[in-house]
């Protein structure tokens, strides 16, 4: 507040402020902050990029995905607003959309473990299991501790009917994170299937 007081036509300290808004849960005051950094620097990627973020945590899709665009078109090699961007698309349904933006953010950023991630979720639901697989062999290797790589690995495996690699990577994400409840529940099917009935239902109960 005392920068602002300070410097009301700073853009810099609405979208600092702004931020600090948003790290505290306070969506609407962040958006109006950064609002008002758009309104005093047209060109302020970071404020673009920020609400894109806001907008999207509060649901609105179609906004977050305008503010990412906006974003790129003021800076086309920040793989953040393409990744984010991918994010929205694909909760809109969009994967093929996604499936672009997550590899334009690869190529800008091909140590980005969590772009590999969610591009083979995105294959993974349309289908194309291999190349889902491949994606998430990347973020592990990319990222070893990522349980979400590996839970996610394993439900493509399960697709895929490796039941026992599925819980090999099943066992490594609730290691990785005990508390990872998808895990637990996706490991139950593929027990139930071998015929372990005990850890199954143990599993599902978790």
């Amino acid at each position: 507040d005392r920068a602002i007081e300070l410097d009301p036509k700073s853009a810099i300290a609405y979208g600092n402020r702004g931020a600090t808004y948003d790290d505290l849960g306070d969506k609407k005051r962040a958006i109006a902050d950064y609002d008002r950094a758009i309104e005093l620097d047209p060109k302020f990627v970071y404020a673009y990029r920020n609400r894109g973020l806001a907008y999207s945590d509060l649901g609105d899709k179609i906004r977050a995905i305008a503010d990412f665009s906006r974003a790129i078109e003021l800076d086309p090699k920040g793989a953040n607003a393409y990744y984010n961007r991918g994010l929205a698309y694909y909760e809109l349904g969009d994967k093929i959309k996604a499936i672009t933006d997550y590899s334009r953010a690869i190529e800008l950023d091909p140590k980005d473990a969590q772009a590999y991630i969610f591009r083979g979720v995105a294959y993974a639901v349309l289908g194309d299991n291999i190349r889902a697989i491949a994606d998430l062999d990347r973020a592990i290797e990319l990222d070893p501790k990522h349980a979400i790589a590996y839970a996610s690995r394993g439900l493509v495996y399960g697709a895929l009917g490796d039941k026992i690699r599925a819980i090999v990577d099943y066992d490594k994400a609730i290691e990785l994170n005990p508390k990872l409840a998808q895990a637990y529940y996706n490991r139950g099917g593929p027990y139930d299937e071998l015929g372990d009935k005990i850890r199954a239902i143990a599993d599902l109960d978790r």
